[in-house]
């Protein structure tokens, strides 16, 4: 679509923009855009007037971290979610990471000699630790060798979130009247991480100690059930991802596992602190979030009332904004050799 129409594409319910176009003033009440220039996502995601649209009202009741819409409750949300990230905080999670990441090891080292199939092994690896951390118990996929049957919902239910991105209202039509199997799988997910919650254990009791200090669980529950998909959907599914297209070029590139084994020669890979500063590590680590984004079109955004600029170009005031993070990361013009 970027090859064929340019930077600016309509992607609301009117038919796209041609390919050269000086203004976009044209456009009268909501619509949408996918904008494709590099400045995009700087813009709307670094620029405070732009705001979350309805989209991300999908969740409701439920309202997390990553689906507040006022810029107001989610940086005081922010706050709250920062006592779990505090360099202490993060020490205290290295045993469990470790624990998962040699349960891994081992599972891989007793196919060693024979092609393996990896997904289902990062998927399980990352759903393990996620679980581990964010309810202090492991969901059991590395140790049993199969797929939970909660996150076997949440798979099953984001084939229906996908598709109807662009219609939010259909999507919460679906959720109300719950006919379709997928629909059905998607909430009893959502179910299963508001009683994980309930527990009040681990990270969830970083997020819950400041609602129970002022005496208001009973309101802020909503947003900590909301909390608790943002724990074990954000923090795992992107993870298994990125060490899925990780493997995938290390395995194709020989040089690059060179460097990498010759990187962490003196290095002790039980010290997390020691592989944050290893720059190829990093680097690798980097450019796979840049050529395989885990969200390829990124979140919406709607632009303010008044209108705001983009990429050069004036786009009106209530406009949805998709900015496509795989394409942008590939193209020529951010980096001298943008795929590889």
């Amino acid at each position: 679509m970027h090859k064929k129409y340019g930077d600016f594409v309509r992607t609301g319910t009117k038919k796209k923009c041609p390919k050269n176009f000086n203004a976009l003033t044209i456009i009268r009440g909501p619509a949408g855009l996918t904008i494709f220039h590099p400045e995009t996502l700087a813009t709307i995601y670094d620029n405070y007037p732009f705001n979350k649209p309805a989209w991300y009202d999908n969740l409701r009741p439920y309202t997390g971290l990553n689906t507040h819409r006022s810029k107001y409750v989610h940086k005081h949300r922010r706050r709250v979610w920062d006592h779990a990230f505090t360099a202490s905080a993060l020490r205290s999670y290295q045993e469990v990471l470790k624990s998962k990441s040699n349960a891994l090891d081992e599972l891989v080292m007793k196919r060693a000699g024979h092609p393996i199939i990896i997904n289902d092994f990062f998927y399980w690896a990352s759903w393990d630790m996620m679980g581990q951390l964010g309810f202090s118990k492991t969901f059991g996929m590395l140790q049993g060798q199969k797929w939970h049957y909660a996150i076997q919902m949440l798979r099953k239910g984001l084939t229906f979130v996908g598709p109807y991105t662009s219609v939010p209202w259909l999507v919460r039509i679906a959720f109300d009247l719950r006919i379709l199997p997928s629909v059905r799988n998607f909430i009893q997910m959502e179910d299963w991480c508001a009683r994980q919650m309930d527990e009040r254990i681990e990270i969830s009791g970083h997020l819950i100690a400041w609602s129970v200090e002022r005496n208001r669980l009973q309101k802020d529950l909503p947003t900590l059930y909301g909390d608790s998909i943002a724990i074990i959907v954000a923090g795992s599914d992107t993870v298994a991802h990125t060490l899925i297209y990780a493997f995938y070029h290390l395995a194709r590139d020989s040089s690059q596992l060179r460097k990498l084994r010759e990187e962490q020669a003196d290095t002790d890979l039980q010290d997390f602190r020691q592989l944050q500063c290893l720059p190829h590590l990093n680097g690798i680590i980097n450019e796979v979030l840049r050529l395989y984004p885990p969200v390829p079109t990124g979140g919406f955004r709607e632009t303010p009332s008044e209108g705001a600029e983009i990429g050069g170009r004036w786009i009106p005031g209530k406009t949805l904004i998709c900015a496509p993070r795989w394409t942008i990361g590939r193209r020529k013009e951010t980096l001298l050799i943008c795929d590889r």
